[in-house]
């Protein structure tokens, strides 16, 4: 599996979108709607 910056994956009833990849370090984004891309507050 490779990972790229804008992927985004579905775990439940949850969005994550990839918003940085770097060798070691990976930021996301959790969002409830991919429409509207709202995002939980909490997540980076």
């Amino acid at each position: 599996m490779k990972l790229e910056q804008g992927q985004i994956w579905k775990k439940g009833d949850k969005f994550l979108l990839i918003t940085t990849w770097e060798r070691l370090d990976i930021e996301y984004k959790e969002m409830t709607d991919l429409e509207t891309r709202e995002h939980n507050p909490r997540c980076q």
